[in-house]
């Protein structure tokens, strides 16, 4: 009876009330309605006995169903650190207990895992990735596809870096050598302009001797 669960313990409390019932019932039929009462009475204390037994069990089943269904109930409201607690049941009722604190566990650790590095994406950190060990079927397929986007992002993000650092070190070199054809131009524009102020001149002194000559 140990490894049995509370509603597999009702079941079969109910079940031997009803045995009891028939038992007594053959009885009366084959050796006639002449029965000691003492016999009444002890069906009576033994059916009781079992339907007492069954319903305590049937309230304890209630008890862990209701406890599965608010732990399911916060689970689907967010709060992924709701479990059953407390005393387990045997048999499948128990399993029903296990297997919830289960799920949860492993959909806590996916939804941990795929924040934690999420927030290191959003901080140019691309090391972090989601551990799939432990994480059975559809969660590990999940955690290998972030991981990948991860790493296309990183490969993305470090391209796009080596593009800006070459584009950059092409503007250096364009000013450089802007720079230095300036440098180069400067001696030039000043020996232009020394020579235009030098034919200013003799066109004044032969504008000057055309004037005296007239």
């Amino acid at each position: 009876m140990t490894n049995l669960s509370s509603l597999s313990k009702a079941t079969i409390a109910i079940a031997a009330a009803g045995g009891v019932v028939g038992a007594v019932t053959v009885t009366r039929l084959a050796i006639g309605l002449s029965v000691h009462p003492l016999y009444g009475v002890i069906e009576f204390a033994l059916v009781a006995t079992l339907l007492g037994l069954a319903g305590w069990w049937l309230a304890a089943t209630a008890r862990a169903i209701r406890t599965v269904a608010e732990v399911c109930r916060r689970s689907s409201c967010g709060d992924l650190e709701a479990r059953v607690s407390g005393p387990r049941e045997a048999g499948n009722l128990g399993k029903l207990q296990a297997d919830a604190n289960n799920m949860l566990d492993v959909v806590d650790a996916f939804v941990r895992e795929a924040a934690a590095s999420m927030d290191y994406v959003s901080h140019g950190k691309y090391f972090r990735k989601i551990l799939t060990r432990g994480l059975p079927g559809a969660f590990r397929n999940s955690a290998t596809v972030v991981n990948t986007a991860t790493e296309a992002m990183e490969r993305k993000v470090r391209d796009f870096a080596n593009f800006a650092e070459s584009i950059g070190a092409s503007v250096d070199t364009v000013a450089r050598k802007l720079t230095t054809a300036a440098g180069t131009l400067q001696p030039n524009a000043a020996t232009m302009a020394a020579t235009a102020e030098e034919t200013s001149r003799q066109s004044t002194a032969v504008a000057a001797a055309s004037e005296q000559a007239s």
